[in-house]
């Protein structure tokens, strides 16, 4: 595909555009590990990168509960709270380590965040999302006008390049708040 400004705002419609699962889409019953797993199929597929990736495997919840990532399960199916804690998983873990993402949940068990809190968390991100979307849209748009209408591969390589900056910067400002904010509590636990 030839890269030109159509191209490029079709991309960008597409990613920005992507489904993302709700908590109220989330039923309020306990659900089996194959029903989670086909509702985030589901409700998150396209935001796949190709289609053979996985959106959420049975390893991968079981590698979530052996970490104490989430809270410990209660017979064979998971609560709305779980699917929610998976849920916050999996969108954290596409920028940040499973280290960072653990300090993170065992905070939130720790301070016995349950499903009303988390539901909290979604329903700001919400908010933050819009917010974000708007500021992306304009920078995308100011560095649009500095490309010409067929991009040349220096040109697709240097936006390429810019747009991982950005991504970038915004992964070390998350890093550095959980470091400030998740970290000093723990070794404050540490010293007692």
């Amino acid at each position: 595909m030839n890269m030109n400004q159509q191209n490029l705002e079709k991309l960008i419609n597409t990613a920005v555009n992507q489904n993302r699962l709700q908590p109220e889409q989330i039923p309020d019953l306990d659900l089996y590990i194959d029903q989670i797993l086909m509702l985030f199929e589901d409700k998150l597929g396209d935001t796949r990168r190709r289609e053979k990736d996985k959106i959420l495997t049975k390893s991968m919840v079981n590698n979530y509960s052996k970490e104490r990532m989430i809270r410990p399960m209660k017979g064979k199916k998971y609560t709305r709270e779980q699917v929610l804690q998976i849920l916050m998983i999996c969108n954290l873990k596409n920028m940040l380590s499973i280290g960072d993402i653990k300090q993170v949940m065992t905070t939130l068990m720790e301070r016995e965040i349950d499903a009303d809190g988390l539901e909290d968390i979604f329903s700001r991100d919400r908010v933050n999302q819009q917010q974000v979307l708007e500021s992306v849209s304009n920078i995308l748009s100011k560095l649009k006008e500095s490309y010409s209408e067929e991009m040349n591969t220096i040109e697709v390589v240097s936006l390429i390049m810019s747009l991982a900056s950005i991504s970038g910067y915004c992964k070390r400002i998350s890093e550095a708040m959980i470091d400030n904010f998740f970290m000093q509590e723990q070794e404050g636990k540490d010293l007692k």
